[in-house]
């Protein structure tokens, strides 16, 4: 039969390793949730940046298209810039000036 101050140690023993276990448990919890939390924040975000790419993207195209027409000159009028086609909301353009 175990004397009592070997149960005592051992009773002792498990409260720690349980107190232990518990705290490693929310530390793991408070973890993960932050990591699911910041992994959803990043899709969500990434999907919104490759958006914005897209978007930025077409728009430097039609620039692009726009100022080569314009570099060609007036002695070309048979090819009409690509922003003339498009109403100026479209194009990012007010007053003249590209946004």
């Amino acid at each position: 039969m175990r004397s009592h101050v070997e149960i005592s140690f051992l009773q002792t023993e498990v409260a720690r390793l349980e107190k232990l276990a518990r705290r490693r448990g929310r530390a793991l919890a408070l973890t993960g949730g932050a990591v699911i939390a910041l992994g959803i924040t990043v899709a969500f975000g990434a999907g919104d940046v490759r958006h914005q790419l897209r978007s930025c993207r077409a728009k430097l195209v039609e620039s692009r298209q726009a100022l080569s027409a314009l570099a060609r000159g007036p002695h070309d009028d048979n090819v009409a810039p690509t922003t003339a086609r498009l109403p100026i909301r479209e194009t990012g353009l007010r007053f003249g000036v590209a946004l």
